[in-house]
């Protein structure tokens, strides 16, 4: 008797043969089972279904108060469940019964000003009747009590919460009682950060002000400032609760990021040949914040330094003063410039996605093109933007909007002044977890002389790989007897992209662009816009998409342009 035992002992902790089971559930509502097929044990990936009969009882009887638990969250406090298992399947069956609603929610915060108290009663709506009880609701509800008490002086408030479903009228009554604690105001700063940035740079980005009552938006708006700097690899602003008294100290606390970066980036593009591109960044250049650039760009048709030195808060806190240097030297089919352009802007933020800049900007270029001139231009940019997307290498969600406008004044010939405007916008939209539908847009006037008084290298152009894909730079536009692009007076270009990735490291593309240069203010007619289309690959690295695209002309090509392009860079097109 004793072998028989064990031997029926062993078998079952044989484990049975290695097969997933059916997961059924029938009778539930469809937010339960949706609930419930994320917390099954059956279910869990990480859990081995080759297991003894006996643990997947103790699997079945921990699903089935998982199940409870969820129908009761929802307000079915009145539901009964059914359950099998076999070898191939486990099921559920559901009788969820009539869905419990919220009566009148009570609320106990005793020695707070009248006008707060009523702020909290307002906060209670989602559960009053007649809502659908959900226990989410319940606790998304306490979390906006206790930050409203956290946005109005009271650093650390705690809540009691009683939660009583009355099965008699089929209702759900909840009951807070809140501790404020004691109200306090901002205390002193301090500020405990490496030496090689000076404390006034982080004292000067504090959102609040010594004596006023403690607002927790304004903790977290400090700490999202100076980490939008990018000089922190971490960052703490915190309460000092260790010191007694109506004012609260603060604590800042973090350690610098590595202040040097460099970059580097390849392409080919079959109108302008293999290109390369090396930049350095040198932040918090002079201990107090300064951003310090330089890049240098080179490829076949094209030579180009740029330099930029940023004084975070030249003429007060982030109104910066960007002092900037170029000098290039490009050949294209229709002139070839040397130009150095100097200048100084200051810009500022309006908020995180609305910012302003403007200033002064000097240019001498010499250009030879259908003549040889020199060009002696100042002119004052001055741009409003708005942004609110976040990867910029790969953006999916948001919006980014350009206004520019941008006086020019010849100091060799008044005559040959002009006026040069711009709106430019682009939109990404999720359609989907992995595909993104991306719009560009732009349009771009010079107004105040004709044509043949602006230089060459200054008109505008439209075709290339951040234009009209399929037609070579700057030939989507009116050429000259030699084929060679002669620009416009005014540019207007769009596209549409498809992106899609289909994995984790591959995606692909389809992308539709048009638009052109024109010599007049505006296009003659729709006929004469240029179209090109085109299918793309993405390869998703560390340092951003690598992108491969082929394009071809679909209306506007003319015997001068390829019957088709390719493209290959890091980063989307736009």
């Amino acid at each position: 008797m004793r072998r028989l035992l064990s031997l029926l002992f062993c078998l079952l902790l044989i484990p049975a043969a290695a097969q997933a089971l059916t997961l059924r559930i029938s009778g539930a509502p469809a937010e339960v089972e949706t609930a419930f097929r994320q917390e099954s044990q059956f279910l869990d990936p990480d859990l081995s279904q080759d297991v003894p009969g006996l643990q997947q009882e103790l699997r079945l009887q921990r699903d089935t108060t998982t199940l409870e638990e969820i129908l009761q969250s929802f307000g079915y406090f009145q539901a009964k469940i059914a359950n099998t298992l076999n070898a191939t399947d486990v099921s559920f069956t559901v009788t969820a019964g009539p869905r419990f609603t919220f009566a009148q929610p009570s609320l106990e915060a005793p020695e707070l000003p009248a006008e707060l108290h009523a702020q909290l009663t307002e906060r209670l709506g989602p559960v009053s009747a007649p809502h659908p009880y959900f226990a989410g609701t319940v606790l998304d509800t306490e979390a906006a009590l206790l930050a409203l008490l956290r946005q109005n002086g009271y650093p650390r408030p705690t809540a009691k919460r009683r939660v009583v479903a009355h099965h008699a009228t089929r209702t759900v009554t909840v009951a807070w009682k809140l501790d404020p604690g004691a109200p306090r105001v901002f205390g002193n700063a301090t500020v405990d950060i490496p030496p090689a940035l000076d404390p006034a740079y982080v004292e000067r980005r504090l959102k609040w002000q010594v004596g006023t009552p403690y607002d927790v938006r304004a903790v977290d708006a400090t700490r999202i400032r100076l980490l939008r700097t990018g000089l922190f690899s971490a960052l703490q602003v915190e309460e000092d609760d260790t010191t007694p008294g109506e004012a609260l100290p603060m604590r800042i606390r973090g350690q610098l990021a590595p202040p040097r970066t460099v970059r580097a980036g390849l392409w080919y593009f079959t109108d302008g040949g293999p290109g390369v591109e090396g930049g350095w960044e040198h932040r918090n250049f002079l201990g107090a914040g300064e951003r310090f650039t330089t890049d240098l760009t080179l490829s076949q048709d094209r030579s180009q330094w740029e330099t930029q030195l940023v004084f975070p808060d030249a003429v007060g806190v982030d109104r910066r003063l960007v002092l900037s240097g170029k000098a290039l030297d490009e050949t294209t089919k229709a002139y070839r410039t040397r130009s150095i352009t100097v200048g100084g802007l200051l810009n500022m933020d309006l908020d995180s996605r609305l910012g302003v800049e403007g200033g002064l900007r000097y240019r001498l270029s010499r250009v030879d093109g259908t003549t040889r001139e020199t060009h002696n231009l100042l002119s004052t940019p001055m741009q409003v933007s708005f942004s609110n997307v976040t990867d910029l290498l790969d953006p999916r969600q948001g919006v980014r909007l350009t206004f520019q406008v941008e006086p020019f004044t010849s100091l060799q010939d008044a005559s040959r002044s002009f006026l040069l405007t711009s709106v430019s916008g682009r939109a990404y939209l999720p359609l989907g977890p992995r595909l993104t539908l991306a719009l560009r847009g732009r349009s771009a006037a010079i107004t105040g002389v004709g044509r043949d008084r602006v230089p060459q290298d200054v008109r505008l152009y439209a075709g290339g790989p951040q234009s009209i894909r399929g037609f070579a730079y700057q030939s989507a536009g009116p050429l000259d007897a030699d084929d060679a692009p002669e620009g416009g007076l005014t540019a207007v270009d769009g596209s549409a992209e498809l992106r899609w990735w289909v994995t984790d490291t591959w995606g692909i593309a389809a992308f539709v662009d048009g638009g052109g240069a024109f010599a007049q203010h505006t296009p003659n007619r729709l006929g004469d816009l240029f179209w090109g289309a085109g299918l793309g690959l993405r390869y998703a690295t560390p340092i951003g998409p690598l992108l491969l695209d082929a394009a071809v002309p679909v209306a506007g090509r003319r015997d001068s342009d390829a019957p088709f392009q390719i493209y290959i860079s890091f980063g989307q097109a736009f």
